[in-house]
């Protein structure tokens, strides 16, 4: 009887087991014996750990029903709100405002706020009251999350509480009295790292990558590099969008606040994309002539990445490499927006000081190398008088 395999990756020639967001080598071919021991044991694990998320899951709804039932006006109860609102279910017949990345990204940290408890804190911040938080306490809590789990998830608790706030002035038991929104004092750059995962790629990485991916990882690369758009932009845009000299884009992200994009194709994009077989409605598609998802593209060129010893890098720098490029070769703030499509100026700012700090560095390199060149020039001017003075005297003897 033929046995059927589930939660494997079949890519680049070899057969990985994904468990828990990992994928795990196999060893020797597939419907071996050595092959089916090990691929037993894995799939063994992972039906422990699927039972187990499952019970998770179940204790979670459990203890959110809990909170609700005692806390009206807690975090909690404001959270089951948001949820059943226009945002994550829609209105009236209309689709949901969030789109389903964004409600998939929300969701797990809202569930945090309502079930975790931060070392120092008898209980979860789902059990407060939303209208009794001041700038000092919600300060107080964000910092607890940053040092707890990471900077990123303090930022995403910091949002999503301002915006929970914003959501709670429409119901009648919030009444925060004379205070205002203690979040949107807090700015995101409180709790500001630069992660190295999400580093623009240097020069020698970019080579060894080109020089080690196939042909349709080499076309993404420079669909991402020459557009600077989100991996899931550039993995949603279909031929219909590219009319031979721009691609029409609303981004996945901000779609329901910004305008149409038309974006401009570089030359050397241009020359890929006239030469790219069309294979399917979308423009990227792998070797089996699919589109790339968001995590897959990722997922291959973090491969490749790692293969080359270049693991700290991800496929989102490159946007960061395209921002930079634009600022270092004298692109505008508003150039930099309207090429990336970001709403604020912030982080076109960003790329624009640190092209700055570029050209201020090599100015100031041009003075320390004229400055030695100078005292060396002056020093073979001494010795030069000296060997002149030298040479009079002896012709004198």
């Amino acid at each position: 009887m033929k046995k059927h395999y589930k939660y494997l990756d079949e890519t680049l020639g070899y057969v990985y087991f994904r468990l828990n967001g990992k994928r795990i080598a196999l060893p020797g071919n597939k419907g071996s014996a050595e092959f089916d021991a090990a691929y037993d044991k894995l799939f063994a694990e992972a039906q422990r750990t699927k039972a187990a998320r499952k019970e998770e899951s179940k204790q979670r709804t459990e203890q959110r029903e809990r909170n609700a039932k005692g806390g009206v006006a807690s975090v909690e109860w404001f959270i089951q709100k948001f949820l059943a609102s226009e945002f994550f279910v829609g209105q009236h017949g209309k689709a949901a405002i969030f789109a389903p990345g964004t409600q998939k990204n929300y969701r797990p940290v809202l569930e945090r706020m309502c079930l975790d408890t931060m070392k120092g804190m008898a209980a979860p911040i789902g059990k407060a009251k939303l209208a009794e938080f001041a700038p000092k306490t919600a300060r107080t809590y964000l910092h607890k999350v940053a040092e707890q789990y990471r900077p990123t998830v303090a930022r995403a608790q910091l949002m999503l509480l301002s915006n929970l706030w914003q959501f709670a002035m429409r119901f009648d038991e919030f009444d925060p009295g004379p205070q205002t929104n203690p979040f949107a004092g807090i700015g995101e750059a409180t709790f500001y790292t630069v992660e190295q995962e999400r580093e623009p790629w240097p020069e020698d990485v970019i080579e060894r990558f080109l020089a080690a991916c196939d042909k349709n990882l080499y076309f993404a690369f420079y669909l991402l590099l020459c557009t600077g758009q989100r991996v899931s932009d550039v993995c949603a845009m279909t031929w219909s969008q590219y009319d031979g000299t721009r691609i029409a884009l609303t981004q996945i992200k901000t779609k329901k606040s910004n305008d149409p994009m038309r974006i401009r194709v570089p030359d050397v994009l241009k020359v890929l994309l006239d030469r790219r077989e069309r294979v399917h409605e979308h423009i990227l598609t792998h070797k089996w002539d699919r589109p790339y998802t968001r995590d897959s593209l990722g997922h291959r060129i973090k491969d490749v990445l790692i293969a080359n010893g270049d693991g700290q890098y991800t496929v989102h720098g490159l946007r960061k490499n395209a921002g930079i490029m634009l600022a270092e070769n004298g692109a505008t703030v508003p150039m930099i927006m309207a090429a990336l499509g970001h709403k604020s100026p912030k982080l076109a700012l960003y790329y624009t000081r640190l092209a700055d700090q570029a050209k201020l560095s090599d100015q100031a390199a041009e003075i320390v190398n004229m400055v030695f060149n100078r005292r060396a020039a002056a020093k073979d001017a001494k010795a030069k008088a000296r060997r002149a003075q030298f040479r009079e005297v002896k012709n004198d003897d």
